[in-house]
């Protein structure tokens, strides 16, 4: 039996986390990471980024990244998933919350669906205490880190991030 997903990322893994976080900074990070995979797209990202994640937003990050979490684990998204788990943790959103929000999308969307999430936001969650633990907490290196491999551990996949 594995252990309980919310006991992975300790209350001081979560704070360092969140100490080196900068908002402005992983948004910047996921926008510019768009437009190097086609820089025609560069004119999109800055849209979206402009419309949903710069202030002031029509929508607080934290429920932007409930809403996401639960989109993401409905098409079944795994690396922007892991992305936007990140962001919701950083947005002030519990473990517990991103688990809860994940089953609740996996009740319309399926089993599959809830278990890949879950199983995502596992991965995501030990990652994120290596990363703590190695005081990796800049938004470039911890972007790079979470879009480095899929829940398969295979090459990341190339959709969009937002």
């Amino acid at each position: 039996m594995m252990d309980d997903i919310r006991a992975i990322l300790s209350v001081e893994h979560l704070a360092t986390l969140r100490g080196g976080y900068d908002e402005a900074a992983f948004t910047a990070a996921n926008r510019d990471a768009m437009a190097g995979l086609f820089p025609a797209l560069a004119a999109y990202g800055r849209g979206v980024s402009e419309s949903f994640f710069e202030e002031p937003s029509g929508l607080p990050a934290c429920e932007r990244e409930r809403c996401l979490i639960a989109v993401l684990t409905a098409i079944g998204v795994p690396t922007s998933l892991a992305v936007h788990i990140y962001w919701g943790l950083m947005a002030g959103l519990s473990v517990q919350e991103v688990c809860q929000v994940i089953s609740l999308s996996g009740c319309y969307s399926g089993l599959a669906r809830t278990s890949q999430g879950l199983l995502v936001l596992r991965q995501t969650l030990e990652h994120l205490r290596t990363l703590a633990e190695g005081g990796i907490v800049e938004a470039d290196q911890v972007l790079a880190a979470l879009v480095a491999t899929d829940s398969r551990g295979s090459a990341s996949e190339t959709s969009t991030r937002y």
